[in-house]
């Protein structure tokens, strides 16, 4: 099992806690007007799901494509997809405070440039003018990113005493 799909699947897991364990969702008695989720105790504002639509919006918008209409299945998934992921940030923060694990400025730089390099082969400019065109700045791109360093922090700190085959994780997988 690659790297990278063990940190899906981990993502996934701590996705699944917040969810059956510190997360209260929209629509529930528990959540505050104004709020879209609470998470341990920490309340995630409606203004940053409504922040995510409209990136969303900018995002279709640059690709010549139709935003879902409030109301519809299409538009409920957007932001439950969003929601999940706002909730999965604020379970991931907590974690990274238990375990003590911290996202420099350097560590976002070195992630920024990779991203970078993979994505554009290393030419700043056409990655510049992609943000741009989604109407992305690059502030909004660097918070992402640090979410994503954290991911795999936290990842590496919990798996880092883990020892386990190719062939092991193969027949785990199959059971």
């Amino acid at each position: 099992m690659t790297r990278a799909r063990l940190s899906a699947l981990f993502t996934g897991a701590l996705l699944a806690t917040a969810f059956g364990l510190g997360a209260t969702g929209c629509g529930s008695g528990d959540v505050p007007a104004g709020a879209v989720a609470v998470v341990d105790g920490t309340e995630i504002p409606r203004s940053e799901l409504d922040a995510l639509v409209e990136r969303a919006k900018k995002s279709y918008k640059a690709s010549k494509q139709e935003f879902p209409k409030v109301g519809t299945p299409e538009y409920q998934a957007i932001q439950q997809e969003y929601v999940a992921a706002l909730v999965q940030k604020v379970q991931l923060e907590k974690e990274a405070e238990k375990l003590d694990v911290k996202v420099t400025e350097k560590d976002v730089d070195k992630a920024q440039k990779q991203f970078v390099k993979d994505q554009f082969g290393g030419d700043e400019k056409k990655f510049r003018a992609a943000l741009a065109k989604q109407d992305y700045s690059l502030e909004a791109f660097r918070k992402t990113l640090r979410v994503s360093v954290l991911s795999q922090k936290i990842y590496d700190a919990v798996t880092k005493d883990v020892k386990i085959t190719e062939a092991e994780a193969l027949a785990r997988q199959a059971v």
